[in-house]
């Protein structure tokens, strides 16, 4: 099976990959295939395979939300609870 996905806007905010990422999850894609389906789809733009594995691993641990709150607007890291 072949993946196209097609967007029109830049990937300087991966929040489409991670989109992605819990589709693929939820379709029981293993995490390197689900890298692989990014790079299929997004080319030099995927992210990068520790942070698919990161993300993959963040659905498998039950998180549910895609938006990206490791880091907060003065630089620390936000403490990650499980919504």
């Amino acid at each position: 099976m072949i993946w196209r996905i097609i967007f029109t806007t830049g990937m300087t905010d991966f929040k489409e990959q991670r989109i992605c990422i819990k589709f693929c999850f939820n379709l029981k894609k293993t995490a390197a295939e689900t890298h692989q389906i990014l790079q299929e789809a997004f080319g030099d733009n995927a992210m990068s395979q520790s942070k698919t594995f990161l993300w993959h691993k963040r659905f498998k641990d039950g998180r549910t939300s895609v938006d990206d709150m490791s880091v907060l607007g003065d630089g620390r890291q936000a403490q990650h609870q499980k919504t």
